[in-house]
């Protein structure tokens, strides 16, 4: 708020608003949330994107791993199978959890409002162009 201490006080021209717009930080899973001060939500996309990037390269791993031992070991080739399908159909999924988690960042970052925050706008600003014989330019006029 603000006190006049004068009897036709100029106050600044003051607003509140929860548009913050898009940025580049949403591309980063969490990041834009946090930045306009949800940071509970935030940090869970963020987590839960970490979970499913962790998820997709353990099943992986362990995928690879059964399908060599099911080349070098035929006798178990069944049961290996298996495994390996198993491990593909767990890896898909945290493909498919990653990626539904990354839309749902960049939707989430350009529709949700953020904190309310204070936006202080300049009283007079102008832009002129300017155009002589000699220069042309774009003069800035700033009245405070």
């Amino acid at each position: 708020y603000m006190v006049a201490v004068e009897p036709a006080p100029v106050f600044d021209n003051v607003d509140h608003t929860t548009k913050y717009g898009f940025s580049a930080r949403a591309l980063i899973p969490g990041w834009a949330q946090l930045y306009k001060g949800s940071t509970a939500k935030g940090l869970t996309i963020l987590a839960a994107e970490v979970a499913a990037i962790g998820g997709i390269i353990f099943t992986e791993n362990e995928r690879a791993t059964y399908e060599s031992k099911m080349r070098s070991q035929p006798n178990f080739a069944k049961q290996y199978k298996t495994k390996v399908d198993n491990y593909e159909t767990a890896r898909n999924c945290c493909i498919g959890a990653a990626a539904a988690i990354y839309v749902y960042n960049l939707i989430d970052a350009i529709v949700a409002p953020g904190a309310r925050r204070v936006v202080v706008r300049p009283r007079n600003m102008h832009f002129t162009p300017v155009a002589s014989k000699d220069f042309s330019g774009i003069t800035l006029s700033y009245n405070f």
